[in-house]
């Protein structure tokens, strides 16, 4: 293959888990799972100056990727993990596998019920995943000669609208941009961030009607994200209808941070925003939080506060 064809590494495929056989013949069930490991290690050995990596159906025999010689993890994302808490909860644990090594890539099919007949991806429910996925540290397989919305790739009976394809590549740019904070190891953590002009806030998981707030402190860095769920008519990800609304913007947002910790700088920066550019916002600190205004809040806003 690698003679013929120029490929960088290989690509595994499989069918995630199977139901146990039925059988009267003699012989030895085999642990599936159990072969990914060596099997991948074989394919490296053969040609070690070639990447290698396998779709861990929904984290079927992940364990066991991860500690293979895989350039990267890659999830194919199918039910029971419908809510976009089950993309965070796949990221944070092939991070864990990985030893923080190995990224996650998401192959995460929107608007699947949709996609059976002619028509047009859904922007909300597209940003929405991709500002989960991206804020959680992954990555999403989405785009090629078309976006997809099935398994079978060749399908593209769903186009994307003008404002989607505009608001993918600042959310593309953005994820290249701000790789160090999004991406480069941290530690996830649960910060206490409230609205001081009336906006529902809550900690990750995200709930319908408020804000998800998801922390990372990287450094000497605490990171801070705002998800915006304050229209969602679901939580599950995958929006097979297309029928997630456009959130619910918000103005000039307002947020107390609790921490005692010296503060020297406080940047803001979005993909939904001049393009993703960041910039400096003033803050107040007291003795026990530090208070500042983020512009405005569309689908995804970062926040990073800097200490001393």
């Amino acid at each position: 293959m690698y003679t013929a064809l120029a490929f960088d590494g290989y690509h595994i495929d499989q069918l995630g888990a199977r139901p146990t056989p039925d059988y009267t013949y003699p012989g030895t069930l085999v642990d599936l799972a159990a072969t990914f490991e060596p099997f991948i290690a074989a394919v490296k050995a053969d040609r070690l100056d070639k990447s290698v990596v396998m779709n861990a159906v929904n984290q079927y025999g992940q364990d066991g990727i991860a500690r293979a010689p895989t350039s990267f993890l890659y999830t194919e994302v199918w039910g029971p993990n419908d809510t976009f808490a089950s993309l965070a909860d796949i990221i944070v644990t092939n991070n864990t596998l990985g030893d923080g090594t190995k990224p996650t890539v998401l192959a995460a099919y929107m608007n699947y019920d949709l996609a059976q007949g002619p028509g047009f991806f859904n922007t909300p429910a597209v940003l929405l995943t991709d500002a989960v996925i991206f804020a959680f540290g992954g990555d999403h397989i989405e785009l090629g000669e078309h976006m997809l919305g099935r398994e079978y790739f060749p399908n593209e009976n769903l186009a994307i609208r003008a404002d989607l394809k505009d608001a993918l590549v600042h959310y593309y740019d953005f994820l290249v941009a701000y790789q160090n904070v999004l991406r480069d190891g941290g530690t996830f953590n649960s910060p206490g961030v409230s609205s001081t002009n009336g906006i529902a806030m809550s900690a990750w998981p995200s709930q319908r009607g408020q804000v998800a707030v998801v922390g990372k402190e990287v450094g000497n860095r605490q990171v801070i994200h705002l998800l915006n769920f304050l229209s969602a008519n679901s939580l599950n990800w995958r929006d097979n209808a297309g029928t997630q609304p456009v959130p619910q913007r918000v103005g000039e947002l307002t947020l107390s941070y609790a921490t005692t910790r010296q503060v020297k700088r406080v940047w803001f920066a979005s993909p939904d925003v001049d393009a993703g550019a960041s910039k400096d916002i003033a803050f107040t600190q007291t003795a026990s939080e530090v208070t500042f205004t983020v512009p405005s809040l569309a689908y995804w806003d970062m926040v990073v506060v800097e200490y001393q």
